[in-house]
């Protein structure tokens, strides 16, 4: 399937509220960028429809958008719901103080999220100490992979502590020493 996006994507974790008539859905934006965003949600909306989102983002500000629904995914059976489900929506017209905060997140490097816990590490490797860990994860109904740094005494911990940073909807792929 050919990607028509006219604009780059940020990806972001943002609690929203989409309101379409009379009918108001939680959902997640999953990621944004100045023409649209894709919202983790159960509502079940029909291409088309105009709605609008607002977005809840750091230090308790929000942006509240006008658009229409662009496109429907719908999770793979056996998933939870709302597990991989969401809305694609088209913005229309969108504020520019809204286009230059999604500006912001595509141009932030991408660090790993960071975890620090477990019990320190006995043995030969480094006896009473916390050793660094790179653990990267995999969403199970996407290709979205996360990097996340983990403090602990072992590999087995290192994932336990990671996934726990997330929902059940994501899985290791390794796990490496740093």
């Amino acid at each position: 399937m050919e990607d028509r996006r006219r604009a780059p994507r940020a990806e972001s974790r943002m609690l929203c509220r989409l309101r379409s008539g009379i009918r108001s859905h939680s959902g997640m934006v999953l990621d944004a960028s100045a023409g649209g965003v894709f919202v983790q949600t159960t509502a079940s909306l029909p291409p088309g429809t105009p709605l609008s989102l607002t977005i809840h983002v750091p230090r308790g500000k929000f942006f509240t958008l006008k658009g229409q629904v662009a496109r429907v995914v719908v999770a793979a059976a056996g998933l939870k719901p709302g597990a991989g489900s969401g809305l694609g929506v088209v913005l229309s017209e969108p504020p520019k103080e809204y286009v230059d905060w999604v500006k912001s997140l595509s141009d932030r490097p991408k660090e790993p999220l960071r975890v620090s816990g477990g019990k320190p590490t006995k043995g030969k490797n480094a006896p009473g100490k916390t050793r660094a860990f790179q653990v990267k994860l995999q969403e199970i109904a996407s290709k979205r992979t996360r990097d996340v740094l983990v403090r602990c005494g072992s590999e087995a911990e290192a994932s336990e502590l990671a996934l726990a940073e997330f929902d059940d909807d994501w899985k290791v792929l390794r796990v490496e020493a740093d």
